[in-house]
């Protein structure tokens, strides 16, 4: 009886290892959820799996954040990877031509998100992006909401509550500016959980109320202000600089 040859072309190891690289098909990835959940994190982790996998991987991050770094993704806990800056990914987009992967972090910033996430998916790149879903008034990014129907995958990660250390899905802004677009990290924001932001936002808009009183309280611009006038409360209610 003939013995099959086990070091033939369809069963040797070392030919499956010599196989080319095939890239993977196009779809639209999505990291959503508060600050602090580990967006990033998996961002960094999901390229870092297909740069292993052989794949050509494109780093993008926004260039109007620069608290950890200005040329790499940077996560709270310092792991960074190297990416290029931009405000809109129309300015980056022809580089993506030569990747299989692009990764975007913080694709609540970029406005044409949508539009070049469909248009890189449909040429076959796999495009991952991490972004927050929603502002501290917990009301959506809208890009980021219109884009989740257009996406294969949509994962909601939570972080933990700052003062019950139950999961957080909310990102509560410590400070009173209502800029919708403020980067901060823990000096401005922190995650809470549903109830915990309730009470939080009870307290903060008090606060807002006694401010505003007190500002349409104040001597209008034709009465005399004495120089020495002072008020030792307001230091405790005027609104912090993120």
């Amino acid at each position: 009886m003939q013995r099959s040859n086990q070091n033939s072309p369809t069963t040797s190891s070392n030919n499956l290892l010599a196989a080319p690289h095939h890239p993977p098909r196009g779809r639209i990835e999505l990291i959503i959820g508060p600050m602090f959940a580990g967006k990033s994190t998996e961002l960094l982790r999901r390229i870092k799996r297909h740069e292993i996998a052989g794949s050509k991987c494109l780093r993008i991050k926004f260039a109007g954040d620069t608290r950890y770094s200005d040329d790499s993704i940077a996560t709270h806990d310092q792991q960074t990877m190297r990416a290029i800056g931009a405000r809109k990914l129309g300015d980056v987009a022809s580089i993506g031509d030569e990747y299989d992967v692009i990764g975007i972090d913080e694709g609540q910033f970029f406005p044409d998100v949508i539009e070049y996430a469909e248009k890189l998916s449909n040429e076959g790149k796999v495009v991952i992006i991490s972004a927050l879903d929603g502002t501290f008034l917990r009301t959506g990014f809208e890009n980021i909401i219109n884009l989740i129907p257009k996406a294969e995958k949509v994962k909601k990660l939570a972080a933990i509550c700052k003062i019950c250390n139950q999961n957080a899905y909310f990102t509560f802004r410590t400070c009173l500016s209502d800029q919708i677009q403020l980067i901060g990290g823990v000096e401005a924001y922190i995650p809470l959980c549903r109830e915990c932001f309730n009470v939080e936002h009870l307290k903060q808009e008090e606060i807002k109320a006694r401010i505003q009183k007190k500002l349409s309280s104040e001597p209008t611009s034709h009465e005399k202000i004495p120089d020495n006038a002072s008020d030792s409360s307001s230091a405790d209610e005027s609104p912090e600089k993120c």
